[in-house]
């Protein structure tokens, strides 16, 4: 029987992406949870989730963090000076994560056995090991277990002055979510799509609104235990990628605590209202 490794089942973080300003820009809002499945409890990183692939082009991901630069290292050092379509970095992402999925597989399962995942069909190996190399080649996830933690990746940017958000997830493959205009993923994507849902928010809005919508989006998926409340990073791409100052977020904390101060008188009067209701 293979041994196979088990870890941690839950993607320990939010990770944002909004389409806005009529599609023409784009905003990234991240916490800095980490998931690690050799750990038993989840902290806060000091390094930001918003990683920049090339002038107009971000990636965020959700699950096994640790691998992520393994990914994306290829794509930064060859694109991070240039301005790139969009469809071509996410492609290139999808690329490296199954290249590297693979080369994971290939490490772990077929060498110790003297084999290649390339090649292993044509080896005479027992058919009963031969159904269970088929299996771990099909089923496996970051990190090396067959649990549902895997690793999810969002690439945003701007081109042609255009945005675009594509979803990237196991074994490589990746979706464009354009048409939606959104998409959040990490343990923290209920109440963070919740709150997009009841602000009404659409990629017509406008790239401040989208900044405070998302930045909001974030603050409420802290309800969940999983989701890192120390930091919050937003990025923003209007052509070019640019991360949020301390003061912009300072500035985006002020405005959602206003925005609570100012929805408690009314909460009061409808909790009085339902109080006095002949029910």
């Amino acid at each position: 029987m293979l041994k196979r490794y088990r870890g941690r089942q839950i993607k320990m973080t939010v990770c944002i992406g909004l389409l806005c300003d009529d599609k023409k820009a784009a905003v990234a809002v991240a916490d800095r949870m980490i998931t690690d499945d050799y750990l038993s409890v989840g902290f806060e990183h000091g390094e930001c989730k918003i990683i920049k692939l090339s002038k107009n082009c971000l990636a965020m991901c959700a699950g096994y963090t640790p691998i992520i630069s393994e990914i994306l290292a290829p794509i930064i050092e060859g694109h991070i000076d240039e301005s790139v379509p969009v469809l071509k970095l996410a492609s290139k992402v999808a690329e490296s994560y199954s290249k590297v999925r693979k080369e994971k597989i290939n490490g772990l399962y077929f060498k110790p056995r003297g084999l290649d995942i390339n090649t292993y069909h044509s080896s005479r190996v027992n058919v009963n090991l031969l159904r269970e190399l088929d299996t771990v080649v099909e089923d496996f996830e970051f990190p090396e277990m067959d649990s549902d933690a895997g690793l999810e990746i969002l690439v945003l940017g701007v081109d042609n002055g255009k945005g675009h958000i594509y979803y990237i997830d196991n074994p490589g493959t990746f979706s464009c979510r354009d048409s939606v205009g959104w998409m959040c993923i990490g343990s923290g994507y209920p109440p963070a799509e919740t709150s997009l849902i009841l602000n009404k928010f659409s990629s017509k809005v406008s790239l401040k609104e989208a900044l405070y919508y998302g930045f909001e989006a974030k603050r409420v998926a802290e309800k969940s235990p999983e989701v890192g409340a120390e930091f919050t990073d937003v990025a923003k791409i209007n052509n070019l990628v640019s991360f949020l100052s301390p003061k912009e977020l300072s500035t985006l904390g002020q405005v959602y605590e206003k925005k609570k101060s100012l929805l408690r008188p009314v909460n009061n009067k409808i909790n009085t209202l339902i109080k006095e209701a002949e029910l």
